[in-house]
Order: structure tokens, then C-alpha cells, then sequence
């Protein structure tokens, strides 16, 4: 067998050079700058001249965490560059996505003379053309797909129109950029353009992956406060970030029903802010009350064996019916679909849907069209507005659509593994080579002809726990001291790193999953 570096390098497809390129130190030169790009001069003198003539500036973002992290590097430059500037993070509840024309009125009303949209204005060709007319400039800095017809903004930057290659990016990513038409690389903006990165599941190639690995470097040479206080490791990879600060930041924008998700922009854009601890603790308490309520929708929920498609109705805060879907889907395996009532508008259903291979969002929205009210999004991920009366009509057309698409379940690729290879050597390999993310998943490896008789659980059965060489342990919550098979001697399981911290003590984990018992 090849030695365990060759394995993981087969495994994507790459030689020994590549491995001294992933392994060599990030470098922010190898990062292209949007100079001489199309609509960035222009954008710039917008600003420019709105700061010389004293003019009030308003930051319209969204309440993802790309919105977040795009308002608030716009908002810090511009405090920077002592211009008049506010900002404003629309309402999931109230205000929707992307600015509306009730909130364009207020906006010229109250004598904005520059909106810069953020993570949003692609599209809104109308609410722009409104704003134009009430003497209002307005830059655009998103990276939506766009139509046919562009609002007639005074500048866009966006990564296809401004041709900033091919490899998609998010809008906190193009806002740092852009940021860097005006000053010297600022290291807490890379750090927010790279969080929004890995928070709107961009490939982790090119560009993308070197800004990621830059902001990991950063972050555990000298962390941010704002990162910092939202984390309890010391220790930064892209699995902090995506599955602890992240969904921390979404959970307002998914929760909140009121204008509260404002205090994001002023816990990451403002320098001085004594509330950040208590900000910090505020987004974790609303975190926490998102995982019970979606946790507890997931465990009371009759699920249908039997129909090709899951559809829950429920009474969730529409924010949360995708997470809801998310946590079906890995579940099932099956297209889900989670609505609840619309807090706007008494005649709707809101709704999320998520899908595998093999089940096309787009696809389904274009044969489903007749019974929507309202519809967007990608092939594996969407959300649907259904007024209530088309409700059954549209379940069924689901049903069936379903019937004839059903998701591709693919089985993972394993990587060999010898229990004497569980150890920090091949743990250094795998951090090497990344950070992991979309389309660069985290190497799963295969632990074969593992003696049952050798196990090890908690007194009281719960998980299995089995200490190996080099400080490192087999560890599963879900392989139980009752799942064992006496029947048989020998089991196969599917495994990942990961690297534990518990009281300044690191310790390595291989978390397992049962294959099979023989």
C-alpha cells in the first residue's frame, strides 16, 4: 500500500508538487486587486465626491452573513475616510431581501444623496430607477446572478460584469476589494471578506482559497476580539468559522423579527464598541434558542416513509425552515420541502427547499410555476411562497415531480487508513492541504477489520470510545455498546480528524461511523 501522503493525494487527484504549493505560506500578492476593472473608477468617485460634498451615505446590505460582512467593511472604510455614512440591515420579517420601494421613499425622504447596495440591488431595477429619479446615486456591489436588463445604477461591481474571473465570490469578498481602491490591505477586512466566503459556500479555489487560508492565519497569530469572543477555541480552521461563528451571525438575521440584527454591523464595523462581549453573548443565546427550536421541530416531526419527497408544514419563524430542510435532507436523502405561515402577508405559505443530485431546484420551479406565488434559487437549494388555497394542488405537483426526479445518493470516497497511521503526522498532512470547504471536501477515511473485542465504551454504553497511540482515540456518539453485533468479530468505519482543545490541552479524534459488523 502506498504510504499515507500518496493516498490523500490520489484521493484529489494531485502529485507531489502540488502538495509543496498547497503547503507553502499564503501570500496576499497571489490575490487579485480590482483595478482598472470595469465600474470600479466610477464607483470609487462616487464615494469620493459624496465624502467631498459632505452628503449623507447610506450602506443597504442584506442579513446573511455576507450582507453583514459586506455592510460592515463598507461602513468601517467609510468611517475611515470621515464620510456622512449610515447603514441599514433589512428586516428578514418586515423588509424582505434586497431594498424595497417602500424603503427607497424613506431613504431619499430623509436626503441620501449616495446607497451603496451590498449582497443585493442586482436585480431591482425598479426601486433603482425610483432612487435615480428622487436625485439619488446609488452603487451597486453584489454577486446575484444577474438578468438580461441591468438596473441603471451609476456604477457596478460585480464579479462577471467587472470580469474578475471565473471562480465566483461572495459580496463581503468584492466589498474588501474594493476597499483596497482607497487604502493599504487592512487585515480585519480580509478577515470579514473571507468569513463571507465559506458563509455563502463558495468554491474554495483560486482567490477564494487564498484569502481563507490568509484570514486562518491571522486569526491564530493574533485573533480579532470580534472573532475571539464569539469562539471557545483558541484555535482558528475554517470548521470554526462555518460551524461556530457563522451560523452565530445568521441566527439573528434567521431569528430576529424586529430591527435588533442593526447591532451586527456595529459589533464588526465600529472600532471603539465597549458592548462586544455582551453582543457576543447576545448572538450566542439566540444561536442556542435556533438549535433547540429546529432540533425539536426535527424530533416531533411524522415523516411519510413512503412518499419520494419530504414536506413538513409547520409553525417555525420562516428564517429557520431551511435549516429545518437542511437537517431533513442529511436525514432522508430525499427533496424537502419546510413551509410555515408568512408572518406578511395571512394568505401565503413560506418555504425552503433542499435537494441532492439528481432533484434540480430550477427545475422544479419552472414545472411547479403555476402553483407558485413567488420563487428563487439554485439547483440544491430554493425557497417557495404558495398562497394557501393552491397549497394541495402544489403538494401534489411536488409529489410527483419528485417521483421523477429522486436525489442520487453517491457513497463517499474512503481513503485507506491503518490504525498506526491515526496519528498528528496524518493529521499535519490533511490540515496541509487545506482549508476544506465547496468543492474541496474533507478527506473521509476508511478503517477496515477493527477487532469489536478491542472497543471500548462508557460505563454506561453510550459511545464508544477507544484510546489509540499518540495521544489520539476512535470516538463515535452514534456506534453504542448495544449496536454491537455478538455475532460478529470485526467491523469497518468510516472516519474524520479532528483536533480538540479541553482545558489548553489539544487531543486528536477520529470520529467514526459504523460501515459494517462480519
Amino acid at each position: 500500500m502506498e504510504d499515507i501522503l500518496h493516498r490523500i493525494l490520489k484521493h484529489y487527484g494531485l502529485k507531489e508538487e502540488d502538495y509543496a504549493s498547497y503547503a507553502r505560506k499564503p501570500s496576499f500578492s497571489s490575490i487579485p486587486t480590482l483595478h482598472g476593472h470595469p465600474g470600479v473608477e466610477e464607483g470609487k468617485k462616487l464615494i469620493l465626491d459624496a465624502i467631498a460634498r459632505r452628503e449623507k451615505i447610506l450602506i443597504y446590505g442584506d442579513y446573511d452573513t455576507d450582507g453583514i460582512m459586506a455592510t460592515s467593511i463598507m461602513t468601517r472604510l467609510l468611517l475611515e475616510l470621515k464620510g456622512h455614512v449610515s447603514f441599514y440591515i433589512p428586516s428578514r420579517y418586515s423588509d424582505g431581501y434586497g431594498i424595497t420601494m417602500e424603503n427607497a421613499k424613506k431613504i431619499a425622504d430623509n436626503g441620501f444623496k449616495l446607497v451603496i447596495l451590498v449582497d443585493n440591488g442586482i436585480t431591482l431595477i425598479d426601486e433603482v430607477l425610483y432612487l435615480k429619479g428622487r436625485g439619488v446615486k446609488v452603487l451597486i456591489i453584489d454577486h446575484h446572478e444577474h438578468g438580461e436588463i441591468l438596473p441603471p445604477a451609476d456604477a457596478i461591481i460585480h464579479n462577471e460584469l467587472s470580469r474578475y474571473g471565473d471562480t465566483p465570490v461572495s459580496a463581503g469578498y468584492l466589498s474588501f476589494i474594493f476597499c483596497l481602491e482607497f487604502k493599504e490591505k487592512d487585515d480585519y477586512l480580509l478577515c470579514l471578506g473571507a468569513t463571507s466566503i465559506l458563509s455563502d459556500l463558495m468554491p474554495l479555489r483560486s482567490h477564494n482559497r487564498e484569502i481563507v487560508r490568509l484570514m486562518l492565519e491571522i486569526l491564530n497569530e493574533n485573533p480579532y476580539p470580534e472573532f475571539a469572543l464569539m469562539s471557545k477555541k483558541k484555535r482558528f480552521d475554517e470548521k470554526t468559522l462555518s460551524m461556530s461563528i457563522i451560523p452565530q451571525i445568521n441566527a439573528v438575521g434567521r431569528m430576529d423579527e424586529d430591527h435588533r440584527i442593526q447591532r451586527l454591523v456595529h459589533y464588526f464595523a465600529d472600532i471603539n464598541n465597549p458592548n462586544k462581549p455582551p453582543l457576543a453573548a447576545w448572538m450566542n443565546e439566540i444561536n442556542e434558542k435556533r438549535k433547540m427550536l429546529t432540533k425539536s421541530a426535527s424530533d416531533h416531526l411524522q415523516i411519510n416513509e413512503h412518499e419520494p419527497a419530504i414536506l413538513v408544514m409547520g409553525n417555525l419563524p420562516e428564517g429557520l425552515n431551511g435549516l429545518l430542510a437542511n437537517r431533513l435532507l442529511n436525514l432522508y436523502h430525499r427533496p424537502v420541502a419546510v413551509f410555515s405561515p408568512s408572518k406578511n402577508d395571512p394568505s401565503c405559505y413560506v418555504g425552503s427547499v433542499r435537494s441532492e443530485e439528481g432533484f434540480d431546484f430550477m427545475e422544479a420551479k419552472a414545472a411547479l410555476n403555476p402553483y407558485l406565488y413567488k420563487a428563487g434559487g439554485h439547483a440544491l437549494a430554493g425557497g417557495m411562497t404558495v398562497k394557501k388555497e393552491m397549497y394541495p394542488a402544489f403538494r401534489e405537483a411536488f409529489l410527483a415531480f419528485a417521483s421523477a426526479h429522486p436525489c442520487k445518493q453517491s457513497a463517499p470516497s474512503l481513503i485507506p487508513l491503518q490504525l498506526c497511521e491515526a496519528n498528528m503526522d496524518t493529521y499535519r498532512i490533511i490540515r496541509t492541504l487545506g482549508p476544506y470547504g465547496q468543492e474541496f471536501a474533507e478527506p473521509q477515511f476508511e478503517l477496515r477489520h477493527i477487532d469489536l473485542g478491542r472497543l471500548q465504551f462508557t460505563l454506561n454504553g453510550g459511545y464508544m470510545s477507544l484510546p489509540l497511540d499518540d495521544g489520539c482515540k476512535l470516538f463515535s456518539f452514534s456506534f453504542k455498546k448495544e449496536d454491537v453485533d455478538a455475532r460478529c468479530e470485526y467491523a469497518d468505519f468510516s472516519c474524520v480528524f479532528t483536533l480538540n482543545e479541553f482545558r489548553g490541552k489539544e487531543t486528536l479524534d477520529l470520529h467514526c461511523t459504523l460501515l459494517k459488523q462480519y
